[in-house]
């Protein structure tokens, strides 16, 4: 990853050992896409996850994110509480599996 990282000239800490759930960044910054924040968030998001290893998967560290980055903390907690950046899991196979149409598989 290191390597990766230093030949697009992006940083990363070598010392980060840590992954964390990132589906509630992922939410917010599709959150933020909708206040025109997104590139914002994403770069804070970024930081955050490689560099300075914060747990992004917390609601404290996003909204923090959030408030530093212009955007209303309050809004934020809210937007992940109710997940309204939340996007359906799986592809379009998942969401065909789940239609009540289907009811087993051919043999």
């Amino acid at each position: 990853m290191k390597v990766n990282m230093e030949r697009e000239g992006l940083p990363y800490n070598a010392e980060r050992n840590m992954s964390f759930n990132s589906r509630l960044a992922q939410e917010l910054a599709k959150w933020a896409e909708t206040k025109g924040k997104a590139e914002e968030i994403t770069n804070a998001l970024f930081r955050a996850y490689f560099v300075d290893v914060k747990n992004i998967g917390k609601a404290d560290v996003l909204s923090k994110i959030a408030e530093e980055n212009d955007l209303p903390a309050d809004e934020a907690t809210g937007a992940e509480q109710d997940r309204r950046g939340k996007r359906p899991a799986g592809g379009r196979s998942h969401r065909r599996a789940a239609q009540p149409q289907v009811q087993g598989c051919r043999r």
